[in-house]
């Protein structure tokens, strides 16, 4: 049977965007009904409409089509509360960085949690979207970073009732306890392993720059030696010449000399006299243009050698700064190699005495030392195929400087923006960006990292930013 079909209409807040007809109905992992816009599933409410402020699924996600005939799953009311089962599942995560709530849920209904549970006087550091398993393998829709200083028994004693006023359909029995550290060490490595080849992919440019340059040297003093080589040629076949011009100016004043003592007549002695010295000076003018341009052939071939031996010397000078590359490139990879093999070390004698931090860990937080990152921004930086951008960023903050394009953020008074971040995401390559702020009550530095979508969604992360202290 055929798939059943909607015209839908397209809302941006209480704004239409547009109709779209004839759309095949998918079933979301949720049993809702959706439709795809802008390459995105988005639930369809019961107005038969869809909402851009909605979630939206992955279309791989949403294989599933509803059959012609059968009644539409819808997924609520567009705008009047939240839709049915708001809040599926959640899960109470404890590890060094505090208490974290994970669960899946409308974003409206997320929305809501955060807001009961700051009229709880509890305090909210951080809400978002989540892009890492929580410690028990699961991966969730949101997390909400709590700053609630009691036992993980304790928070959860705390948050239970407040969830399950949200969404009565749910028992604080449905939530466990999570005090396992984050497992991060194989994203670290991964992280590292891509850092590593992003350097070597940098200094193999550099070395075909380095080889290129030696080329090009050795293609010059080519040259050079042919051009040295040709002018010694020339010179001398022009030594040959000039010899030769000498003995031919010799024999002809020989000649002249022997007219001039030859004629007694004073008259013709006067007019060979005149004769002899006319070609005598044509004779001494050809010699001396003769021994300027020999000079000159002398002068150019010598600015030859001298070239061809600065070029060789060059040459040398490359080779070597060839070399120390290549060392220095193999010093890296041993020094990768050894911190790897020291964290697997670590982590299989640790292992079951509950979390130690690994050797990525411990350098991480040994270069930024004075820098707060959630481990869903350490995810999201590992996450990210080339983020030397944002170490080069991290490591000017965590050393008390502003990296390139930063500026405040006008929507969160106390924060600054570091735009342009270059994650290596094809397409996207720029969009990564860097949101930071001092703690006032100590030297520390609270940073948040973001993967920009467009200004709409910017501006939704920017206001879920949390109070500077």
């Amino acid at each position: 049977m055929s798939s059943a079909k909607l015209t839908v209409k397209v809302y941006d807040g209480s704004l239409l965007v547009e109709t779209i007809s004839d759309r095949p109905v998918r079933l979301t992992p949720d049993g809702k009904a959706g439709v795809v816009y802008a390459g995105e599933v988005y639930p369809v409410y019961s107005d038969n409409s869809i909402s851009l402020d909605a979630r939206p699924t992955n279309k791989s996600l949403c294989y599933s089509f509803l059959t012609q005939g059968a009644p539409v799953p819808y997924a609520g009311k567009r705008g009047t509360g939240l839709p049915s089962s708001s809040i599926s599942r959640w899960y109470l995560e404890s590890n060094r960085f505090g208490h974290y709530i994970v669960f899946d849920a409308p974003k409206e209904a997320a929305a809501d949690l955060v807001g009961r549970i700051r009229r709880a006087d509890i305090e909210v550091i951080r809400w978002d979207a989540s892009v890492r398993p929580a410690d028990n393998g699961e991966l969730y829709d949101w997390f909400i970073r709590l700053g609630y200083d009691g036992t993980p028994e304790q928070c959860r004693q705390a948050v239970a009732p407040i969830i399950t006023e949200a969404d009565p359909s749910l028992s604080s029995d449905t939530a466990t306890l999570g005090t396992t550290a984050s497992a991060t060490s194989n994203a670290i490595e991964i992280w590292l392993l891509r850092t590593e080849r992003d350097a070597a992919v940098a200094r193999s440019a550099e070395l075909e720059q380095v080889a290129d340059r030696v080329a090009d040297v050795d293609r010059r003093a080519s040259i050079a030696a042919a051009r040295a080589a040709t002018l010694e040629r020339q010179i001398a076949s022009m030594k040959d010449q000039h010899a030769a011009q000498l003995a031919a100016a010799a024999a002809d004043a020989a000649v002249l000399r022997d007219q001039l003592a030859a004629s007694r007549s004073e008259r013709n002695e006067a007019a060979i006299s005149a004769s002899t010295s006319e070609r005598l000076d044509q004779v001494v003018a050809a010699k001396a243009a003769a021994e300027a341009e020999w000079m000159a052939a002398q002068e150019e071939a010598e600015t030859m050698r001298g070239e061809r031996d600065v070029l060789a010397l060059n040459e040398l000078t490359l080779l070597s700064e060839l070399t120390a590359r290549d060392t220095l490139l193999q010093q890296l990879r041993d020094e990768v190699a050894e911190v790897a093999a020291a964290d697997r070390e670590r982590r299989s004698r640790g292992r079951s005495s509950g979390p130690q931090g690994g050797a990525y860990e411990d350098f991480l937080g040994r270069v930024l030392d004075r820098l707060e990152l959630d481990p869903d921004d350490l995810e999201l930086l590992l996450a990210w195929p080339s983020p030397r951008d944002a170490m080069q960023a991290l490591l000017e903050i965590n050393a008390g400087g502003r990296p390139p394009h930063s500026k405040a953020v006008r929507a969160r008074q106390g924060w600054t923006e570091v735009a342009g971040i270059n994650t290596g995401r094809k397409g996207s390559e720029n969009l990564g960006r860097i949101y930071f702020h001092p703690v006032t009550s100590s030297d520390r530095v609270r940073v948040c990292l973001h993967d920009k979508q467009d200004k709409k969604e910017q501006s939704r992360f920017m206001e879920r930013l949390p109070d500077v202290d």
